[in-house]
Parts: structure tokens; C-alpha cells; sequence
């Protein structure tokens, strides 16, 4: 979903595609005749009331907005000290804390749609842990019989009743604010229903898992209170904030109408203001992460968080820009930034790039051997997407690879110098 140049002079098979505006046939445009501009002024702020109430509504109980720009000092020390959250685990010089020996709890969110709802069943089952705690949102636009096949198969295993949480469906359009708001309300469900979790996961059906579920705690437990983004290059930023803010996109998501067709993301002949009095820098990430707890409670209940999700409001793609513009623009938490999400995608294959979406990871030659098996089997990532087959002797094949000592240890070594490269890392950007 994300796309994002690669910061190398060649590409790379886990470079994103280059970013481009976006083609009429992606999104659907309005320019109705310019009226005079005192009515598009009007129009402009009555769609800035309605969608601030809007989200204000649909996350936590009101907060008073913050003082001023999203970098200040001030908001961010009464940000850190408003937030009930627990024992800081990242120290003042942006050293995470280590607990060898220790397992993460992990909080996992699944965003299924209509043509991924036959990937839950495997999905769900390869990272079940008792200890760890899932929420799934099944898309409102999902046939009503398919939906109740796939929660009764949910409610009919008992292994899941005590830490298996489905979400009220949603209208959730593609590239819409209503896909981040989603997110965010996964985050405090999963606050609310689980007390012990470190870590946060967010999945689509078409992921799938690397590594196994006690290998991923294992992992994640060693180094606590980091927060993985996939960054674009620093010199795209700009173009890309152009490109996603300037014009202000309607999510019809946000209406609440239940009976609302398709969930249409609509671009406005309005300029966004923000675009051009923004006092932060507006990051490009994919919208997959691995968050920490203490920051996922940060963005649920923070002063600057609301804020800063009030002027993505408008934007497309904001779920690839609001989360690690967020950690980007604040102190504390750009120091707990490891620039890698964990996840392997395939955007580049024999110097051809895959478009506005990367390749599946189970597409096959012409003589039907999987074009990157072997990409997947030398993997050190957490997860690979995309997968078009629900089953496939690709998983198979993923699911024996788990057993392999030799390669756990490559992701450990991995996953160290990302960690204790991350400084360096991120000044590279």
C-alpha cells in the first residue's frame, strides 16, 4: 500500500516505487465551477468543523487542544507527564532498555476486507498466542453472510474466547482518514482489554508471518519501547506532503452513513491550509509498524497527537504519514525510532517496479515456481505482504522455515544492528 523511493542509486528488491501524483483512474476528482471566494472559504471551514467533531467523536474523550506548533518543548513535556502510561522504557539518551530473556506480549490489529477474509483463519491461527491479545475489523462493505461465516468460526473456538476481540464493523475507505481512525480505535480496544502488552501489530489480511509467534515475542522482548516505521528518503517528504495535503480529500467513511456504497475517497478544488502553515515535518512511512505500548497510549490520550491528527484530517494516505510524522515531531519518541518495520515487500523484480502496489509474494513463473521463494526463504523480516492465495504451499514452505535455528539467529543479528543503528540511521534519511 505504502510507496516510497529507495534511498540507493540502484533499486533494490525491497524498494518501494517511486512516489507520483495520483492518476484520475486511482481516485475520483470534483472541480465544480469557482464560485466567488468568499463561499469557498465558507464551504472550506463548515468541513473543517464537521470532520474535527468528527474525529473528536469517534476516538477518546476531548482533550483540550495543545498550545502551539507540534515540535514545542513545552506541549511535548505536558504530553509525556498527561498520559497514564507505564514505566518508561526508553532512557534520556534514546537507549532502549534490555530484558534478556524476556518475551514481549504482543497486541496485534488485523484490518480485513472483502477480499482478504479468506487469508484470517491461517493468519490468526500462525500468530496465536495465548499470551498475547488481537483485534480483527472486518470491512462494513463485506456481504453480511460472509461476515457471519467468518466471526462464527472465530466463536467457535474456545482457544480464542478470552483474547480474541472483533471490532464493531466500520465503513473503512482506501487511503481515507476513516482507515487511520480505525487503527487508532484498535489501539485503545486493545488498551482497554489487555493491561500486559508491549507491542502493537498492524496487519492486513494479505500479511503473513516470517517468523513464528513465540519468535516474535522472543525477539521484541529483548529491546523494549522502540517503535519500527519504514521510512521514505527525507528529500521526498516535501513533494509527498504536496501531493497528499495540499488539496483537501473527503473520506466518505466519515459520514456515518451504514449504507454508504463503496467508502469513496473524493478530491476537493480546495487548498488545504495546512499545507503552507504547518510548523512540523510531515513524514512518509509505510502505514505497517511495530509501536510500543507507551506510544500507542500517546496517540489514544495525547494533547499533540489529537492535534496533529486533526490536520491529516484532510489528507490521503494519512495513515502512511500521521503515526510517524508523530514520533518524527516528538522528542521522546524520535529517539525510540528503528527506521524498518519488520516487513518484507517486493516492489522491484528483474528492474521492473510493481506500480501503485507491490508484487504478491506467491505470484509464479510462467513455469509455476514461485517467482520469490527464495527471497522469502533468507528472509530475516517479521512478516511478508502481499499473499493472494489464502493457502498456499508457499506458507507451507514459510511455516517449516521457523524451525531453522541457523536463520532465528541471522534475525537476531539483524534485528540488533537495526537497533543499535537506528541514530545513524535515521540522520541518513
Amino acid at each position: 500500500m505504502s510507496r516510497r523511493p529507495s534511498s540507493a542509486g540502484t533499486p533494490s528488491l525491497l524498494s518501494p516505487s517511486p512516489s507520483s501524483p495520483l492518476a484520475p483512474s486511482q481516485i475520483s476528482s470534483k472541480h465544480p465551477p469557482a464560485p466567488p471566494a468568499w463561499r469557498r472559504g465558507t464551504r472550506l471551514w463548515v468541513v473543517v468543523l464537521v470532520v474535527t467533531f468528527i474525529i473528536f467523536e469517534r476516538t477518546s474523550v476531548f482533550v483540550a487542544p495543545a498550545r502551539a506548533a507540534a515540535v514545542s518543548p513545552e506541549l511535548v513535556a505536558r504530553d509525556t507527564a498527561a498520559v497514564d502510561q507505564p514505566p518508561v522504557r526508553v532512557t534520556v539518551n534514546g537507549s532502549a532498555e534490555q530484558t534478556p530473556g524476556r518475551e514481549a506480549n504482543i497486541a496485534y490489529f488485523i484490518q480485513i476486507a472483502e477480499n482478504t477474509i479468506g487469508h484470517l483463519p491461517r493468519l490468526l491461527r500462525r500468530i496465536y498466542h495465548r499470551n498475547n491479545v488481537y483485534a480483527i475489523h472486518f470491512d462494513l462493505k463485506i456481504p453480511p453472510a460472509v461476515l457471519r461465516e467468518a466471526k462464527d468460526k472465530i466463536r467457535a473456538n474456545p482457544e480464542y474466547a478470552k483474547n480474541v476481540h472483533i471490532m464493531t464493523s466500520e465503513l473503512i475507505t482506501y487511503r481515507g482518514i476513516s482507515m487511520l481512525l480505525n487503527t487508532i480505535n484498535a489501539m485503545r480496544l486493545l488498551i482497554d482489554e489487555d493491561a500486559k502488552w508491549d507491542y502493537f501489530i498492524n496487519l492486513s489480511g494479505a500479511d503473513y508471518p516470517l517468523l513464528s509467534a513465540h519468535s516474535q515475542r522472543s525477539f521484541l522482548g529483548r529491546e523494549m519501547g522502540l517503535n519500527y516505521f519504514t521510512f521514505a528518503p527525507k528529500r521526498t517528504w516535501d513533494a509527498m506532503a504536496e501531493n497528499r495535503l495540499a488539496q483537501v480529500w473527503y473520506d466518505e467513511g466519515i459520514s456515518f452513513r451504514k449504507t454508504a456504497a463503496i467508502g469513496k475517497l473524493e478530491r476537493l478544488d480546495i487548498r488545504n491550509p495546512i499545507v503552507d502553515n504547518r510548523n512540523f515535518d510531515v513524514s512518509h512511512a509505510e502505514a505497517w509498524m511495530i509501536a510500543s505500548r507507551d506510544f500507542c497510549d500517546f496517540v489514544v490520550r495525547g494533547d499533540m497527537a489529537r492535534k496533529m491528527l486533526v490536520a491529516f484530517a484532510f489528507a490521503a494516505d494519512s495513515s502512511e504519514h500521521y503515526f510517524a510524522s508523530l514520533a518524527w515531531n516528538h522528542e521522546k519518541y524520535k529517539k525510540s525510532i528503528v527506521p524498518h518495520s519488520m516487513r518484507m515487500v517486493v516492489w522491484m523484480h528483474n528492474g521492473v517496479l510493481a506500480g501503485q502496489h507491490p508484487y504478491y509474494i506467491d505470484e509464479r513463473e510462467e513455469n509455476g515456481q514461485y517467482k520469490f521463494k527464495q527471497e522469502v526463504a533468507t528472509s530475516v523480516l517479521f512478516f511478508a505482504r502481499k499473499f493472494q492465495e489464502p493457502d498456499s504451499p508457499l506458507m507451507d514452505f514459510v511455516d517449516r522455515r521457523t524451525d531453522d535455528k541457523d536463520l532465528m539467529d541471522k534475525v537476531f543479528d539483524h534485528i540488533s544492528r537495526k537497533i543499535a543503528g537506528r541514530a545513524r540511521r535515521l540522520a541518513e534519511l
